[in-house]
């Protein structure tokens, strides 16, 4: 039973969505704000933090061979992300509509890098009523729950806990 793979210290999130929530999620988002929407689309795809993802550059991006290199994470050690079919979309998608494909792959109103997540996010998830009744702060859906949710479904798909932890960027 790997049950104990899921024990954390105290601070640590344990909530993640299963696929039918991850689906209400990003149509929700996807209706109001598109940007959002592939933010999070990402994250959840990629196991990306939110920052990694909003210091994303095009250049990053390589489509001929499906990866995304992230630069400069949190751990200090830079990674590759997979393409995987609904990312492959998503950037095809992202590419038409730019005129440049180049620089940063979000930006804000401004056309400057992105330092936070919209606050349209916790009005989603309550909307949907992901944090019904949450009383605990670590239970509650948050953006960071996406990244969770990516090395959660990894794990009940089988996927060794060291492929886990180099996908996620984890020193240890």
């Amino acid at each position: 039973e790997n049950k104990k793979f899921l024990k954390t210290a105290d601070n640590k999130r344990v909530r993640f969505l299963n696929h039918k929530e991850a689906d209400l999620l990003l149509d929700e988002l996807k209706s109001r704000s598109q940007l959002l929407h592939d933010i999070c689309l990402l994250s959840l795809y990629t196991g990306m933090r939110m920052g990694e993802v909003f210091n994303l550059n095009w250049n990053d991006v390589n489509l001929e061979h499906n990866t995304i290199s992230i630069k400069d994470p949190k751990s200090g050690t830079g990674r590759n992300a997979y393409i995987t079919p609904p990312l492959s979309s998503l950037f095809q998608r992202m590419k038409k509509s730019t005129s440049v494909a180049k620089g940063l792959l979000f930006k804000d109103r401004n056309g400057k890098k992105i330092r936070e997540i919209s606050n349209v996010f916790e009005r989603v998830t309550e909307k949907l009523g992901l944090n019904k009744n949450v009383t605990d702060q670590r239970d509650k859906v948050v953006a960071h729950t996406l990244r969770h949710t990516f090395a959660s479904w990894l794990a009940m798909q089988g996927s060794s806990i060291i492929t886990i932890q180099k996908l996620m960027g984890h020193s240890n």
